[in-house]
């Protein structure tokens, strides 16, 4: 065997771009990501961006603590591309003029809210609880069955959900259809599960910044976002940060 023509252990590593190096942040194949608007939570995340395709988690105890400021770069990435960003069951309503004033083109955007039962409805429901309790469905079936539908096609984009259970199994298959589908999936949750699949995670609290002399400027606090990255594939720079919003 001739050694000269035989390729060295670091040409072997370098001939695979989805092989991770953990000890080099540098030598991690970059894939293609989508820039956060935030430049210290572009340096923060392993690849400089957001994905462009798969599972995320973003764990938000309490709604609405400015998350939409991290989703605006993500929406108007696949709106641009004439691609679909659809939101399933979210708490709130997005204001559809705000998101206008953003640059999203609207119609581009749907919307499936979450079906409220009336009070009569729940009573009749009722009624027939002990007798449907072996056939009844898990709450975020039909969340689920839709986001994979939507995953599955071309023209998906991005699909955002706020289901009330996540099992792993739900979450195994939303993230295998986004990656087949080369689609981008956002799952919040007020709580973390353990041992999911998702290749990103991160929890998102409400925090304030403080300027040096509070006393010389009314609006010394100003609103912000910590960031602290959960879980990712790759090394980190940092786990934890601070995003003026």
């Amino acid at each position: 065997m001739n050694t000269l023509d035989s390729p060295t252990l670091e040409q072997l590593i370098h001939s695979q771009p989805h092989l991770w190096r953990g000890h080099s942040r540098a030598s991690h194949h970059l894939a293609p990501v989508i820039n956060t608007g935030f430049p210290k939570l572009n340096k923060a995340l392993p690849d400089g961006g957001w994905p462009t395709h798969g599972l995320m988690e973003w764990i938000v105890p309490h709604w609405g603590v400015g998350e939409l400021s991290l989703l605006l770069p993500l929406l108007l990435h696949f709106n641009l591309q004439s691609r679909w960003c659809s939101w399933l069951c979210a708490p709130y309503s997005p204001c559809a003029q705000t998101l206008a004033q953003q640059g999203l083109d609207l119609r581009y955007l749907l919307l499936i809210p979450k079906v409220q039962s009336s009070a009569s409805a729940l009573k009749q429901t009722k009624k027939y609880t002990q007798r449907a309790k072996h056939s009844e469905q898990h709450p975020d079936q039909n969340l689920f069955w839709s986001m994979e539908k939507l995953l599955a096609n071309p023209t998906c984009g991005i699909t955002l959900a706020w289901p009330q259970q996540p099992t792993l199994q739900h979450l195994r298959r939303i993230h295998l259809a986004a990656t087949n589908g080369h689609n981008l999936a956002v799952v919040f949750q007020q709580k973390a599960l353990t041992n999911t699949p998702t290749p990103l995670r991160i929890k998102l609290t409400s925090s304030a910044n403080q300027n040096e002399n509070p006393n010389s400027n009314p609006q010394a606090l100003r609103p912000s976002l910590k960031v602290e990255i959960l879980k990712a594939r790759g090394s980190l720079s940092s786990r934890s940060l601070q995003l003026d919003l």
